[in-house]
């Protein structure tokens, strides 16, 4: 109806459809041998987020995992960067951070989208 129309095509048309996130990064990247180190989730969400510099290549493999288990959003290694923030980290580390994160995901992204 008349209504309809002032609702955004996207919006219509992912309202039809399931949306399906990553996750569980912390344990992907365990699983492929990498230590992280904290005694609780957060802990090991900041290490984990630490690995966008210390191991890019596995988490490259980690996007590339859950994109062939029909993600279809790839979420940046970031979420335990609020905790690195808050230790000695600088702003500029942190950026580093990110920048490199989200390159890593936009990398596997893009590959994914080309080869459809």
């Amino acid at each position: 109806g008349r209504g309809q129309a002032r609702v955004p095509m996207a919006a219509r048309t992912l309202g039809k459809y399931s949306i399906l996130f990553d996750g569980g990064i912390v344990t992907q990247l365990q699983t492929l041998g990498i230590p992280l180190k904290g005694s609780n989730i957060r802990q090991l969400e900041a290490s984990a987020a630490l690995t966008s510099l210390t191991h890019p290549d596995h988490v490259k493999i980690s996007h590339e995992a859950f994109a062939l288990a029909g993600v279809h959003v790839l979420t940046t290694n970031t979420r335990g960067l609020q905790l690195a923030s808050k230790t000695n980290s600088s702003p500029e580390d942190i950026k580093e951070l990110v920048v490199a994160a989200a390159k890593l995901a936009r990398e596997v992204a893009d590959t994914r989208s080309s080869n459809k």
